[in-house]
């Protein structure tokens, strides 16, 4: 009852704003210069805003010696406009050539291919170069401040109209062929041309300018129509396809702020839409579509909205929840890449290196919106340091127009020089569904910087999935886990594969038999029984919380997943389980226990469960290692499933990139299970197909009863350096409880479950200490004890549980009471 008067609240709460945003033509504080160039202001305003903070800063070289590790603003600037930098070699270059990577492509014999991203980064650099010079010159600056001469700019100019004005019939149509006449692909168009259109006004033909405007001004009227019509999804479905294509027509519309009558109402549209946005942000940071690349195409383009708008109007983006951003989103970013220094992959995210600025503009949101003074923010300095050494290369500094003072015009390595050493960490995302340990395998190899991402090496990352399956771009892959380990992705998800808007089972990839998780073999479909599998329901809300143990002087940290409902428990008709908890156990040096509970669901005569596993195959079986190279070998070695990956993504300069690790996991189960291997599985992706490694967990027998089983996951660097482990069913249990014995390196554990109408509950992790298991002193039953055939019987009943659980029920007595 609750969340549906609440979702029905948000619903009218959007559209009332969005009715009531549409009916005022608000005037703006600041009005955008008269004359063009305006975007960004004139000669002056842009000078004060996007150049004299960067030739300020100092140089800073504490850190930045190669591409990959904490950058400087200074250098990333220089390499823009000078492809050099007195920073760092190589130097700036002193003329306009072919070896100018800016500018390189105006000064070539033959016209280069059109190359859409190209003329995004190199089109636009060059527009960037040549604001820079003109307004150096207007200004009267020193010689050696534009450093670049009149006439080299005078040459420049009909060079680059030349060239980009001949690719204007290879950017297409700007999605005009589409149905509602906008898309994705009118975003870079809209964006480029804007500025295009806006740098050289003065300098184009009639003609030339005519052409440009007749479609711009086309392309706004498409604009106003999408916003209009409720049934124009591209923009009206506010996923990030909202503030990605609203981007491009924040361009268009300063461009014509004075030429086209209908500019101020686009404006007035463009903000007003990001109010449909909202409901991407959860409150505990999470963007419910993923990670990559969704949450920079969302918010990254906010910001540049943001921007565009404080600069020319003098007004904030107040459409976005910025209290859910601020700081919240940049923990969640940073939890989100994995030890492997790859992006985590759940549902149709991606497993890729990370390149965009979201943590740094969540960090700075107040000096952004200007609700802080610059320069006051503190940020934590090793959270810093996380997000340098897996940033790659200049991910969202590589673009002049796109460098702001208030994220970018800092020295980011004096402050990440603060941080001595990284530390474990624990993510938990109850809204937003997820979590994550990154936890210490081992000593960090002496001789290694501090700033590289070769120190993630030595910790294993551990992830859940516990995401709501109504969200965009989610799938019904409910207690999946991603695993990483010395700098490699060991077990996999299968990243984006294919998008199910509605049914999740058509395509293997966006169920549950396509993630690392609880497969049901009796729900494959007969007519498709490899690739449409109904284990779980959808749209479907699981749970997850982070709890502890104590045993003895050790704190165990757990994730509890429940996702019965997922597994059809509240379904009138069908359904599976009555009971699905999925436990992940972060255990000492960075190893990890996980305990499944399944209970069948009632009038279910019997079930057939499974837990799949997944590792990463590269269908050419890759002979040496890259960046982009993520393959393993899989196999069961005496029972376990071992796998084995092909490189090392934090470490690829070290062994030629090559990894040595090797990954095992151990099964138990009370009913009586076993691993089988299906070796390579084909799966399909948009536009083809690739493949993953498979092992299963299956059960002797169809289960009657309650079950549970356990795994236990450990990694080495080498195959002499996994620590010697098992996981099996013990009767050394309390009385009434089910157990399983664990060992780790020397140290045993017993895995004590309590029992209700519904089947197993995790109840505590016990050390063995002295030859007696010494219980927990923390546990949720009061069974909870020490040896069965000892009398040091220690039991609490409470338990930490989540800040989500508790505001629920506090929502319902209220709304109980009134």
């Amino acid at each position: 009852m609750i969340k549906n008067h609440s979702y029905i609240f948000i619903y009218l709460f959007i559209n009332v704003t969005l009715l009531f945003g549409s009916l005022v033509e608000s005037a703006y504080p600041s009005a955008p210069y008269n004359g063009h160039p305006r975007i960004y202001g004139d000669s002056q305003q842009f000078w004060d805003k996007k150049i004299q903070p960067f030739l300020d800063l100092a140089c800073d070289t504490t850190y930045a010696q190669s591409d990959y590790s904490v950058l400087s603003a200074r250098q990333a600037w220089e390499q823009i406009l000078f492809s050099g930098s007195i920073c760092k070699a190589p130097a700036r270059r002193a003329t306009f050539d072919t070896s100018h990577n800016t500018v390189g492509d105006y000064y070539q014999t033959t016209t280069p291919a059109f190359n859409a991203a190209n003329r995004d980064s190199r089109g636009r650099n060059t527009m960037y170069l040549i604001r820079f010079l003109r307004s150096c010159f207007a200004l009267n600056k020193p010689s050696a401040t534009c450093f670049y001469t009149e006439a080299q700019l005078n040459d420049l100019v009909p060079r680059v109209i030349a060239l980009e004005f001949g690719y204007w019939s290879n950017w297409g149509t700007w999605g005009e062929n589409t149905q509602y006449k906008i898309d994705l692909g009118a975003r870079s168009p809209a964006k480029f041309w804007g500025l295009f259109y806006d740098t050289f006004y003065n300098d184009l033909t009639p003609t030339q300018r005519s052409t440009i405007e007749t479609k711009m001004d086309s392309m706004i009227t498409a604009y106003n129509a999408c916003y209009g019509n409720a049934n124009c999804w591209p923009l009206q479905n506010g996923n990030n396809w909202t503030p990605y294509i609203s981007l491009g027509f924040t361009y268009l519309t300063l461009a014509r702020w004075y030429e086209n009558a209908a500019a101020e109402t686009t404006m007035n549209n463009i903000l007003s839409i990001l109010t449909k946005t909202r409901y991407t942000l959860e409150s505990d940071g999470t963007f419910i579509e993923g990670l990559a690349h969704y949450a920079a195409m969302n918010i990254d383009n906010v910001i540049e909205i943001e921007f565009l708008i404080q600069y020319v109007l003098g007004v904030h983006v107040t459409q976005v929840n910025w209290d859910n951003f601020k700081s919240k989103s940049a923990d969640w970013v940073m939890d989100n890449i994995l030890t492997d220094s790859m992006t985590l992959d759940f549902g149709d995210s991606h497993a890729t290196q990370y390149g965009a600025l979201t943590p740094l503009f969540s960090w700075y949101i107040d000096e952004i919106l200007g609700n802080a003074a610059k320069g006051s923010t503190q940020v934590d300095p090793c959270k810093m340091l996380r997000f340098w050494m897996n940033h790659y290369w200049y991910g969202g500094m590589d673009s002049g127009f796109d460098l702001h003072q208030v994220v970018v015009a800092r020295n980011f390595s004096a402050l990440v020089a603060s941080c001595s050493t990284l530390s474990d960490r624990t993510g938990i995302y109850t809204i937003g569904g997820g979590g994550v340990f990154k936890k210490r395998l081992a000593p960090t190899p002496s001789g290694v910087p501090l700033y590289s991402r070769q120190n993630q090496i030595p910790f294993s990352s551990f992830a859940m999935q516990a995401k709501y399956n109504g969200y965009p771009h989610a799938e019904a892959d409910f207690g999946g886990i991603v695993y990483s380990a010395f700098g490699a992705r060991v077990i996999a998800d299968m990243s984006y594969g294919t998008i199910a808007k509605t049914d999740k089972a058509l395509q293997i990839d966006n169920g549950a038999a396509g993630a690392n998780t609880l497969v049901i073999e009796d729900a494959w479909d007969s007519s498709n029984p490899t690739i449409i599998n109904r284990s779980q329901f959808s749209p479907v809300r699981g749970t997850i919380a982070l709890k502890s143990f104590n045993s003895g002087t050790t704190t165990y940290e757990y994730f509890e997943l429940d996702g019965s409902n997922v597994y059809g428990r509240n379904q009138t008709t069908g359904g599976w389980l009555k009971r699905f908890k999925r436990y992940g156990i972060s255990m000492p040096d960075g190893h990890y226990i996980m305990i499944d509970s399944i209970t069948k669901k009632d009038g279910v005569a019997s079930i057939r469960p499974s837990e799949y596993f997944y590792s990463n195959k590269d269908p050419a079986n890759p002979t040496t290692c890259g960046m982009w190279v993520m393959h393993s070998t899989m196999s069961l070695q005496n029972g376990e499933v071992e796998i084995k990956p092909f490189c090392s993504n934090s470490g690829y300069q070290l062994n030629n990139g090559f990894s040595t690790a090797v990954t095992r996991i151990a099964g138990s189960s009370l009913l009586g299970g076993s691993f089988v291997f299906d070796n390579v599985i084909t799966y399909a992706l948009e536009g083809g197909t690739s493949t993953k490694y498979r092992s299963r967990f299956v059960p002797t027998n169809p289960i009657t009863q309650p079950e549970a089983r356990g795994f236990v996951i450990v990694s080495g660097a080498n195959a002499t350096t996994v620590p010697q482990h098992s996981i099996s069913v013990t009767s050394d249990c309390p009385a009434n409880n089910k157990c399983f014995e664990v060992q780790i390196s020397s140290q045993s554990y017993r895995v004590e479950l309590t029992s209700d109408t519904d089947g197993y509950l995790l109840n505590c992790v016990s050390q063995k200490v002295s030859g007696k298991y010494i219980g927990c002193t923390n546990a949720p039953s009061s069974t909870s004890a020490g040896s069965a055939y000892s009398s040091d019987d220690v039991s609490s009943s409470s338990i930490i549980y989540s800040n989500y659980s508790v505001t629920l029920f506090i929502l319902y007595v209220i709304t109980i009471l009134f």
